[in-house]
């Protein structure tokens, strides 16, 4: 019995096993952060929060891949004097660096890497950029923001 959430992604499956029978992460670094507040508004209230993820990566002949995941996240409210029209209120961005090294002599493709950092790098960092999140909005004067957990499609075999 399938639903909507299920994905059958069974390729992408035996790569990412494949990659983690021979990775290793090494360590897990906040890289660079900022804070900026993008309203002159004196009160800001949390209506809406996006979030944008962005992943590159060096992969080395040393089977070395240093992997970069920019997590920004924008609070949102209404514009004053217009309901339909939300803006950016403060945007809280910060780049988190996951190194890892990779047995064997085989290199894997660029888009083999891609496809483990999306899912498993995802895994590795999220806590790591949750946990940020919550101490920054907190530094900044709102309530305690908690981010929900990183969520993966459902792989059926």
């Amino acid at each position: 019995m399938s639903d909507d959430s299920t994905k059958k992604l069974p390729k992408e499956t035996e790569l990412s096993n494949e990659i983690l029978s021979r990775v290793a992460l090494e360590g897990i670094y906040l890289f660079e952060s900022e804070i900026k507040r993008l309203s002159k508004a004196p009160q800001i209230k949390i209506e809406k929060i996006d979030i944008k993820i962005d992943i590159k990566f060096n992969y080395f002949k040393t089977n070395e891949l240093i992997s970069f995941f920019n997590l920004t996240f924008f609070i949102q409210q209404t514009v004053e004097g217009n309901k339909e029209e939300i803006e950016d209120v403060m945007s809280f961005s910060a780049t988190f660096t996951a190194k890892y090294k990779i047995a064997g002599e085989e290199m894997f493709e660029k888009d083999q890497i891609m496809t483990f950092l999306e899912s498993a790098g995802m895994l590795h960092v999220w806590p790591y950029w949750r946990e940020w999140v919550q101490s920054m909005t907190a530094r900044a004067g709102f309530p305690g923001i908690t981010i929900p957990l990183f969520k993966q499609p459902i792989v059926t075999q």
